[in-house]
């Protein structure tokens, strides 16, 4: 299936892939190699992000599902369930704490990592939200939409 999303490992050692066939992939970047086929999602992978210790993967699908996979093993760890349409994308906080999403419902949710427990959702949007960003310090989420605007979060309010 097309590629939808591509996310490059922090020591530049792996690239990950998400595509229509439903499927994750993990490429070793220096051979080309494909090291590991990921399989769990129901539809189309429509995002993909690495975290920064470069152990987790997360992927957004149009399944309406968030999950979270052990990018050395490709083990699933983790389902997160809570957009009520197809999920467009996901981020990873720098510091591993959060996950952030955004899709076709309009609606940004900010999740615990760790636990995968809903912690916000956020409303302001009146389209899809095709972006999600954490800034680097954690304390911002930035998300854009197909209803023309940029919206900037605080996330220590939310706390």
């Amino acid at each position: 299936g097309s590629v939808r999303s591509v996310a490059i490992s922090n020591d530049g050692q792996r690239i990950v892939s998400g595509s229509g066939d439903h499927t994750i992939k993990v490429w070793n970047l220096k051979t080309g190699d494909l090291e590991n086929t990921l399989k769990g999602h129901s539809d189309v992978v429509h995002s993909v992000a690495i975290s920064s210790n470069g152990q987790k993967i997360v992927s957004g699908s149009w399944d309406k599902t968030i999950k979270v996979w052990n990018l050395n093993t490709g083990s699933l760890e983790n389902t997160l369930e809570g957009h009520s349409s197809e999920v467009i994308s996901v981020a990873i906080s720098k510091n591993g704490q959060k996950i952030v999403s955004g899709g076709t419902d309009s609606i940004v949710k900010v999740w615990d990592f760790n636990t995968g427990d809903l912690e916000a959702t956020l409303e302001g949007h009146s389209s899809e939200v095709g972006s999600v960003v954490i800034n680097h310090n954690g304390q911002k989420i930035v998300s854009g939409s197909g209803d023309s605007t940029i919206k900037v979060w605080d996330l220590q309010l939310l706390e």
